[in-house]
């Protein structure tokens, strides 16, 4: 009787010793299953590297709901949308949207990034910065240059009037990608610094706003990978587009740190200096001025040809006319040409053309804040002030 009770006990235990290594089996089969698996971008990899866009695309969108707390799929699947503009699928499926990236940009900034892929990730963010800027500038920037005017013919005056509204609606657009941009992007990343901190080191001793620490104004930058201009002619592009870009701000930044007694009750005792501050205030926003080396070989020409020759003016040495100069030199005819004799910084040369002390009609101004698309831009010696820069403008 004893011993066959030792041995029920026995299977009893030897029952209880299988049953509980059957549930801890099960126990760490669920509990490695609940485990989230690690992210592998190898499959993401690979078809970005084979330029398989489409299939990178898709693999991006599976990989966002297996592992809704990593950041690259989302960059991936901004990349592949970038490549992917003119594809029939997402062309019908109207996937491809400016705003759309911008706000898949902003998302993924607040996702985890592995280490292993971390130069990746910001190789990406450079990218999708750059064709954003491009495409934002294009679409969006372009059409807010209309300005206002007063015309009789009803036809002209419908035309505008739609030309107006679809200006306006563009404006709330590009605020949206820029403001999106502005939070994605933000000044103390590692991609603002080496993408932008490098390429506009423009500072001027006091004149730091924190307003333009905005990518928007990055766009006034236009010529900052032309090779044949010297840094002087790169900066006039750029503090001339934030004038005429934003003309208000520049306003109230820039011309009020350099003429503040025009901002007193008693204004300055220039009325040029006067006239400029109240020309910011109600002037329209301008297109973005781009550099045209054909321009700037026409430009350079005549500043070369003053320089050498201590002279001043518009017409060539040798009696040419300016715009015959400009057309024989550029191929092209140009609308306006400004000369600055003296200065030797860019922002002191701006300046020097939109105060345009002594000029009545203020032509130097209105040149450099005119509907002008295109410049030419030389910056050199000369014999007599110094130094002498000279604008073509189409």
């Amino acid at each position: 009787m004893r011993r066959r009770l030792l041995i029920a006990v026995g299977m009893q235990f030897c029952i209880l010793r299988l049953l509980h290594a059957r549930w801890m089996s099960m126990y760490l089969l669920l509990a490695y299953s609940l485990t989230p698996a690690q992210f592998d971008a190898a499959a993401l990899d690979k078809h970005w590297i084979s330029k398989n866009y489409w299939q990178c695309y898709k693999e991006a969108l599976k990989a966002q709901k297996k592992y809704p707390d990593q950041a690259l799929p989302l960059i991936y699947e901004a990349s592949c949308l970038l490549q992917l503009q003119t594809h029939k699928k997402i062309v019908k499926r109207k996937t491809f949207s400016i705003v759309r990236i911008s706000e898949i940009m902003l998302k993924a900034r607040n996702k985890k990034n592995s280490g292993e892929h971390a130069a990746l990730h910001k190789h990406l963010l450079s990218t999708i910065q750059d064709s954003l800027i491009k495409n934002a500038n294009q679409r969006y920037l372009a059409p807010l240059a209309i300005r206002s005017q007063e015309t009789s013919d009803s036809k002209t005056e419908k035309e505008y009037q739609t030309q107006l509204s679809l200006a306006l609606k563009q404006k709330k657009i590009a605020e949206s990608i820029f403001n999106n941009f502005h939070k994605t992007f933000n000044r103390k990343s590692e991609t603002w610094k080496s993408k932008y901190d490098q390429s506009l080191d423009y500072t001027i001793d006091g004149f730091d706003f924190e307003e333009y620490d905005h990518p928007l104004y990055r766009l006034c930058n236009t010529a900052k990978n032309e090779s044949y201009l010297n840094d002087i002619e790169i900066q006039l592009f750029y503090f001339t587009n934030l004038a005429r870009i934003n003309p208000a701000l520049f306003r109230n930044t820039y011309l009020k740190k350099y003429l503040p007694e025009t901002f007193t009750s008693q204004k300055s005792s220039s009325e040029y200096e006067n006239s400029l501050n109240e020309d910011l205030l109600r002037m329209t926003p301008k297109p973005l001025l781009f550099p045209d080396k054909d321009l700037w070989k026409a430009a350079l020409a005549h500043a070369e040809d003053l320089g050498n020759s201590g002279l001043t003016g518009h017409n060539s040495t040798d009696g040419t006319y300016c715009f015959d100069r400009i057309k024989t030199i550029a191929g092209k005819d140009a609308s306006s040409e400004n000369c600055a004799y003296g200065p030797n910084r860019s922002f002191s040369i701006l300046m020097l053309l939109l105060i345009d002390e002594g000029i009545p009609s203020k032509g130097h101004r209105y040149n450099q804040l005119g509907e002008s698309k295109l410049a030419g831009i030389a910056h050199r010696p000369h014999k007599v002030y110094g130094w002498n820069t000279v604008f073509d403008f189409q």
